[in-house]
C-alpha cells in the first residue's frame, strides 16, 4: 500500500482504486459517501458479546 502526497493531500492507493471502481460502476459521490457513513454507523453500534466494558458477565 502506497500513500502519495498530492497538493498536501495524502492519497492511499487502495482508496483511490475503490473510488475509481465505484465511479466506473456509475455510483455518484453522494452514494459512496452515504454508504461509508452508514457502514461507519453500523460498525459503531455493533458490539461483540462479552466485550462490553464495565458490564458484569451473566452466568
Amino acid at each position: 500500500m502506497e500513500i502519495k502526497d498530492v497538493d498536501n493531500w495524502k492519497l492511499d492507493d487502495e482508496w483511490v482504486y475503490l473510488l475509481l471502481q465505484a465511479k466506473k460502476m456509475g455510483l455518484q459521490p453522494d452514494e459512496v459517501r452515504a454508504f461509508l457513513r452508514s457502514a461507519s454507523k453500523m460498525q459503531q453500534t455493533t458490539t461483540v458479546p462479552g466485550k462490553l466494558k464495565n458490564k458484569p458477565e451473566v452466568v
